[in-house]
């Protein structure tokens, strides 16, 4: 289903970013995940949540502190 759905998003030229959390980003991902700005969450503690939020928000043109 999620394949389904990035398929979608890609074909309506939707923007697309990824954000992975425990996990990298293979070679068994889309390609289309691959070719964009994707977010990563590498460990547990508040500041990397908050660090990958505030990534987020900027990827979406809004700016942060």
């Amino acid at each position: 289903m999620v394949r389904q759905e990035i398929q979608w998003a890609e074909e309506s030229g939707c923007m697309i970013i990824s954000i992975w959390h425990g996990c990298e980003i293979g070679d068994d991902c889309p390609e289309v995940l691959r070719e964009r700005q994707a977010i990563q969450v590498t460990g547990e503690s508040a500041r990397e949540y908050e660090t990958a939020v505030n990534t987020l928000l900027n990827s979406l043109g809004y700016s942060t502190y």
